[in-house]
Formats: structure tokens, sequence, C-alpha cells
């Protein structure tokens, strides 16, 4: 009766011994060091175990072999290399673009809400870039603004009239806002009807950190070809809600029941327009609204948890530093007296200090741990000769060259202060 148990946990634990091998003798036979803590699983294992951040562990990685080029990593199926010098991230990211411009993802072909920008790749996504590109003209981001300026004073009013749903948790209070703001702009709902709207829990499930969410992130990250055999798609909770909102809101908007909306808008004019075409390389796509609602959750799980938590990130710095927030203060106030008590926004890309400050809070609690980028053709990084094969991995973190004798641990104090005297902001990788 345990035989077969007993054999079959022998093959899992040799198979497993195999991987790690072949992962650690593909790299030290290119001269590449290897992350031999979790030889099959790199860091991803210890982001997966401990629950913690995932840029921590990236961050952890990079100063330990911050004097290499680049380490490589456990990976299931695939080689990974993490690249440090900032000479062969430039590489990855831009020189070699055409050698890099996968995204490392391949989500089920059914995963409708996994059909968006971010995780298409080649000429599908290309054309879907080019198609939304007119949604972040200069024009229509100020129309935004404008919309986002009319959700916060919606929101102002609604904790003076509910001050139960404050509770003093400021994150929460950041998240209901940033909801109510990007609802607003995407679906064309008023403010004040989304604050108690199903949005904010979608939201909340989708940037949750749970056993769940992590289980299918991390083998989404190591094993993407076997995610996309096996048929898991990874937003099938939030399917029949998104695609019904977005086929709502073209509908009311065809019918004129909803005010001006530029997605909305942009929406009827591709399905109108009928099929996309790259006229380079000819390849083409339906806008069907499974599409465009894969877009839109896009810009909604992109746009809410993310700025919620650096809205949160910046205000837990300026907390631990009342002089940084003083000056701050100090600036937005005198703004409002040039303007005549209104905030505008071109006003707001006058104020350099509080940009700074945002761009520090950033850095230090980045937004997302590590960028992935899947090699579509042989390719060589200039530092340290190193071969990067066909289909093998390469992860970028968000550390920049200019804070490399920083540490995440030292007291924020000195590393908000070493970005804000500087006259201009070290530029990140993006």
């Amino acid at each position: 009766m345990f035989l077969p148990i007993i054999l079959s946990g022998l093959v899992v634990v040799l198979t497993w011994y195999v991987m790690g091998k072949r992962n650690e003798n593909y790299w030290k036979s290119r001269g590449v060091k290897f992350y031999g803590k979790n030889k099959v699983t790199g860091p991803f294992w210890d982001y997966f175990a401990t629950q913690g951040a995932l840029f921590e562990k990236f961050n952890n990685l990079y100063n330990e072999f911050r004097k290499e080029p680049a380490v490589g990593l456990g990976q299931i199926l695939t080689p990974s290399l993490f690249v440090i010098d900032a000479k062969n991230v430039q590489h990855v990211l831009a020189h070699d673009f055409q050698s890099f411009y996968h995204r490392g993802f391949d989500p089920a072909e059914d995963d409708q809400l996994a059909d968006s920008i971010t995780m298409m790749n080649g000429p599908r996504w290309k054309l879907m870039r080019k198609s939304m590109t007119p949604l972040f003209t200069a024009n229509k981001l100020k129309n935004m603004y404008n919309t986002m300026d009319k959700s916060a004073q919606d929101f102002v009013d609604y904790l003076k009239a509910n001050p139960n749903k404050w509770n003093g948790d400021f994150y929460n209070s950041a998240m209901l806002y940033c909801n109510a703001a990007i609802c607003s702009a995407i679906f064309g709902i008023g403010t004040k009807s989304t604050f108690d709207s199903p949005f904010l829990e979608v939201a909340r499930n989708i940037s949750f950190s749970g056993f769940k969410n992590n289980m299918k992130f991390t083998l989404l990250s190591l094993a993407p070809s076997l995610m996309k055999s096996l048929g898991v798609k990874l937003f099938k909770d939030y399917e029949d809600f998104f695609i019904g909102a977005i086929g709502e809101v073209i509908k009311n908007k065809e019918k004129g029941i909803t005010s001006r909306n530029d997605f909305a808008d942009l929406c009827i004019s591709l399905q109108k327009n009928g099929t996309l075409k790259d006229q380079t390389t000819g390849y083409e796509m339906e806008p069907t609204t499974g599409h465009l609602a894969a877009q839109a959750f896009f810009f909604f799980s992109a746009g809410v948890e993310p700025t919620a938590a650096a809205i949160f990130s910046t205000f837990y710095c300026m907390a631990r530093h009342p002089d940084v927030l003083e000056k701050v203060h100090q600036e937005i106030d005198e703004h409002f007296e040039k303007h005549n008590g209104q905030i505008t926004y071109n006003v707001i890309s006058e104020m350099e200090y509080v940009d700074k400050v945002i761009n520090e809070a950033m850095r230090i609690f980045p937004p997302i741990g590590v960028l992935t980028r899947k090699c579509v053709q042989d390719t060589v990084l200039p530092v340290g000769n190193i071969k990067v094969e066909k289909t093998g991995q390469v992860r970028v973190g968000l550390v920049h060259e200019g804070f490399r004798k920083l540490q995440l641990n030292q007291p924020i104090s000195k590393t908000i202060r070493d970005t804000l005297i500087k006259p201009k902001i070290v530029e990140r990788v993006n």
C-alpha cells in the first residue's frame, strides 16, 4: 500500500534534484554565478512561502550579487537570468528590444481578461497598443484629471457623511478614492455610486496576497507554458462581471444614457471600424467585447491598488518626516494661493518638490517587484558576454544603479534627502 506512495515521492525528489542540477550546470558552464539557495524555484519560493513582498526578495538578491553582471536563477522548464548590471538592463529593455519584446507570460487562450496589452505579445500586442494609444494623449489625460478631481471632491463629502467608513485606515480610504476615480474614468459611472459598488470588492480581491493568488502568480512566473497547457485561468473569477460591465457601458453609451466617456467612445469606434489590422505584418484581430473588457480590466487593476499603494507610501514617508510634510504642504498652499484656489492638471506639473517626494516614496516601495522578458532569439548581453538563448527568461529588478549604495533597511530620512537634494530625479528603469 505504501510502496506506490514511497516510489512516487522518490520520483518527485529525484526529478526536483535533476532540474536543480540542470539549472546550476547550465549557468555555471557559461561562467555565470548561480543562486543556489533554491535551485528550481529561485527567489519565488521565498516569496510564496513567506508571503513577503516580491521586490524585497529581488532586492536581497541584487545586494548579494551586486558586483556580478547577472545571476542565474532556478526555473522549472526554461533557463532564467536576473540581470544586474545597468548596461545589461539597458540592453534588454532598449538596445536589443527586438530580442526581448515578449512579456514572458503565456496565458490560456480562453482566459479572456488576460488578453490585455500587459500580457499580449508580438504583433497582437503591437496592434492593441496602437488601438489604445488615443486614450493617453495630453488632452485625454487632462480630461481624466477633471474626472479624478470631481471624484476627490465627492470622496471628501462621502467621508464627512459617513465617518464610520474612515476608522483610521488610510490605505482602505485611498483604495476607496482610487476605485471611484478609475471607475468614473473608465466606465463613466458616477463617483457617488461607486463608493459602495462591487468594483471595490473586486479591486481588493485582485490585489489580495492570499494563497490562491500567490500560487497562480508563482506558477505563472516559473512555468508559464505549463500553466497555458493546463488551461489555468488567472482571472476566471472576474470574467462575467467585467465583460458584463463593459457590455453595459457600451450599450448605455450607444443609447446616450451615459455622458462623456473616452474609453466607451474608443470601444464603440473600434467595434464600428471592424477588424483591426497591422499593415506591416498583416496580423488581424476582431475587437470583441471580451478583448475590450480585458483592456478595461488592465486599466482598472493597474490603476486602483498600485495608485492607492503609492499614495499610502508617500503619506507614510511624510508622516515619518514632518519636515518633508511641512515643505510639501507649503508648496501646495503656495500654488493654491497663486491660482485662486484651483489646482489643475498643469498646476500639478509645477509642483517639483511634491513630484520628488512621490518618486522617492515609489522608489522605496515599488508598485511591482520585477520585470520579466522572454528571449525570442539568441542574443548576447554586453557585460560579461552572457549568451541568452531563445525561450530563456530574463528578469530585471526595480533597483537603480544610482542607489546601489543604499539599502532598503536604511533610515527613510536618508534615502528621502539623498533624492530630494538632487536637482534632478534619478531616472528609474521602467
